[in-house]
C-alpha cells in the first residue's frame, strides 16, 4: 500500500484506521505485526500493532542512522515514543504509539500529519528527515498536553490578529519563509514576531470603545533587546460576512503561501499555537477584516519594564488602553518593514 502525496490529507487517515483494524485482528497473542505504508531512500514508514497491549503505532525506520536510547524522546498525553529494534536490520527505529488513554481519532490525525510532513521532504537527508520527525512530534506534544483542548475565545481572537499581521507582512513583500521564521509567538517568544532587528507585539480586540491590551510581563514591551519595537492593534468586529479562524487559515494556505514546504511550516506553527483543523467546529465566530493601528514603542509609550519599575519588583502583568498611547503612530506595515530592516531579508 502506498499513499500518494496528492491524496494524503483526504485518504491516509482512513486507510491508517483500516490498516490498524486489520492488524489487530490478525496478530498473534504477543509481538509485533506491521504493514508497509510508504518509503524513500531516507526512511520507511509502517503502521503497526503490538500485542498484548493491542495499541496502534506508527513506525519510522531510518536505515543509516545509529540506534539511540528512548530516553529524551518526546512524550505526551495521548501517545509515547520509543526507539525499539524490531528486526535484525541496523538502523534507527522510532515507534510512535497510542497510549491506553489516548483517543484513536486524534492519534490517527497526528500520524497522518507526520506521514505527510515526511513525504513532503522525502528527498532530504536522513538526518533532516529525522529532525523533521522530532520537530513534528514535539509540536503535537505541545498541542496534546494535559491542560490543552481547543483554543479559548481569547486565544482564538489573538491568533486571528497574529494571522492578520503575518498575512500583511507577506502581501507587503517580505518572503514567506522569512515571515514564518519571524513568527516566534507559537514557540513561546516574548513578542509575537522577531523580524529584522526589531519586534512586533500584536494585540486584538472586539471592543469598539477603547482598546484594552493585556501585557504579560516586564519584558514584553522592553525594546532593550530588539529595536525598534512595534505594537500592532487589530480591532475586529463579528459579522456574518466575515471569516472564521479555519476559513482564514485555509485562505492563507490557498492564496498567500506558494510552496508546500512553507505551507507545512505554517501548519506546524499553527499546531504549536494550539490550532488544528480537527477542532474547527469550535471556531464558528466570523470576524471582519480588522482596523489596524500601529505604534512605535518609545519612552512615551505606556509600559512597565525592568528598568522603570521600583527596585525589588521582579515581575508584573498589567493592562493598557492603546487608544490613549502618546507614542508615535506608524502609517503602514511598509514603514515597519523599512525600520526593522526586514526588507533586507526578502522583499519582492
Amino acid at each position: 500500500m502506498c499513499f500518494g502525496k496528492e491524496n494524503m490529507q483526504a485518504s491516509t487517515r482512513e486507510e491508517l484506521l483500516v490498516t490498524w483494524r486489520a492488524l489487530r485482528s490478525s496478530v498473534e497473542n504477543t509481538g509485533w505485526s506491521w504493514m508497509h505504508i510508504t518509503s524513500s531512500a531516507s526512511f520507511n514508514i509502517m503502521a503497526g500493532v503490538e500485542q498484548p497491549q493491542n495499541l496502534e503505532s506508527l513506525i519510522i525506520f531510518f536505515p543509516s542512522l545509529p540506534t539511540i536510547k528512548s530516553t529524551g524522546l518526546p512524550q505526551a498525553n495521548g501517545f509515547f515514543v520509543s526507539c525499539e529494534k524490531l528486526d535484525s536490520k541496523p538502523g534507527r527505529w522510532i515507534v510512535l504509539s497510542r497510549s491506553p488513554a489516548g483517543q484513536l481519532d486524534m492519534f490517527a490525525t497526528m500520524a497522518t500529519d507526520i506521514i505527510h510532513s515526511l513525504i513532503t521532504i522525502r528527498n532530504h537527508s536522513e538526518a533532516q528527515n529525522y529532525q523533521e520527525l522530532i520537530g513534528r512530534i514535539k509540536a503535537w506534544q505541545a498541542f496534546m498536553r494535559p491542560d490543552r483542548s481547543h483554543l479559548t475565545s481569547e486565544e482564538e481572537l489573538g491568533l486571528m490578529g497574529e494571522l492578520s499581521c503575518l498575512e500583511n507582512l507577506i502581501t507587503a513583500g517580505v518572503a514567506e519563509d522569512v515571515v514564518l521564521s519571524s513568527w516566534v509567538g507559537p514557540d513561546g517568544g516574548i513578542q509575537d514576531f522577531h523580524i529584522g532587528s526589531g519586534a512586533i507585539e500584536v494585540k486584538s480586540t472586539l471592543s469598539q470603545d477603547g482598546f484594552i491590551a493585556k501585557i504579560q510581563s516586564l519584558d514584553q514591551l522592553d525594546d532593550g533587546q530588539r529595536n525598534p519595537m512595534f505594537v500592532i492593534g487589530c480591532r475586529f468586529s463579528l459579522s456574518e460576512h466575515g471569516e472564521t479562524l479555519p476559513m482564514r487559515v485555509e485562505r492563507i494556505l490557498t492564496n498567500i503561501i506558494n510552496s508546500q514546504h512553507v505551507a507545512d511550516r505554517f501548519t506546524l506553527l499553527l499546531l504549536r499555537a494550539g490550532y488544528h483543523k480537527s477542532h474547527a467546529e469550535h471556531y464558528f465566530r466570523k470576524f471582519t477584516n480588522p482596523e489596524i493601528y500601529i505604534w512605535l514603542v518609545t519612552d512615551a509609550f505606556p509600559r512597565l519594564t525592568q528598568g522603570t519599575v521600583p527596585a525589588g519588583v521582579r515581575s508584573a502583568s498589567y493592562s493598557i488602553d492603546l487608544m490613549q498611547a502618546n507614542s508615535q503612530a506608524v502609517n503602514s506595515i511598509d514603514e515597519v518593514i523599512l525600520r526593522t530592516g526586514a526588507g533586507n531579508y526578502g522583499v519582492a
